[in-house]
């Protein structure tokens, strides 16, 4: 991990030669070391570098806390983005094993808007262990918890990973299967289990987007 030293060097250069004003933290996960996007966040004001910020590719919320979140604003942060994944507890605890309570969820969603950070959640439709409830669940909750944007993507199985060695093993790919054509975002699903069917994905998948932009209107 480069330091928080390091980035702030490079940060500045940009700025100093390039007037750059704003930056695209591409990092899947900027927050993970509280410490060190406190030392980043404290590094821009004290050097007086004046740009705004962003981290579009999601952000761990359990490393987030309403202090950390009024730094973060305070050095130019305008905009984040979350991996929520699932608005239902159970897939977050038993199936996907991430440690994120959607209590906290809502909590920093909250301090977001609190501080004019404006929000953007992603979510994961089809997961196998799912149900048609469950995803509901999910939808419910993208359209209820205060946030500003939503993207809801098709589960798929990358090669390689847990996900799609369990999908063979059960037999869950779909005859559309194929692993030089996946995609993060994409309208193709190619899983189907006991539970639902590719065309109950699309059919929830539509239902979820339009779902938000009428909440959010």
């Amino acid at each position: 991990m480069r330091s928080a030293e390091n980035v702030l060097d490079e940060i500045e250069y940009l700025v100093n030669k390039y007037g750059i004003r704003e930056v695209f933290f591409q990092d899947d996960n900027m927050t993970i070391s509280n410490k060190r996007m406190q030392k980043i966040c404290e590094g821009i004001i004290e050097r007086g570098i004046d740009l705004t910020w962003t981290c579009p590719s999601g952000v761990y919320i359990p490393s987030l806390s309403e202090s950390l979140l009024a730094l973060m604003r305070k050095a130019g942060c305008y905009s984040l983005s979350f991996g929520i994944e699932s608005g239902d507890q159970r897939i977050l605890d038993d199936i996907i094993h991430k440690k994120q309570k959607l209590s906290y969820v809502k909590k920093v969603v909250e301090w977001c808007k609190k501080f004019g950070i404006k929000t953007t959640g992603y979510f994961i439709l089809g997961i196998p262990g799912e149900t048609i409830n469950s995803m509901m669940k999910t939808i419910n909750f993208a359209s209820s918890c205060g946030l500003e944007r939503a993207r809801f993507h098709i589960c798929q199985p990358f090669p390689s990973t847990e996900l799609h060695k369990n999908a063979v093993s059960k037999g869950y790919l779909t005859e559309d299967f194929d692993p030089t054509h996946l995609r993060v975002r994409t309208d193709t699903p190619v899983l189907r289990t006991k539970e639902f069917s590719p065309e109950d994905i699309l059919r929830l998948k539509n239902i979820a987007e339009e779902t938000f932009r009428k909440k959010n209107r």
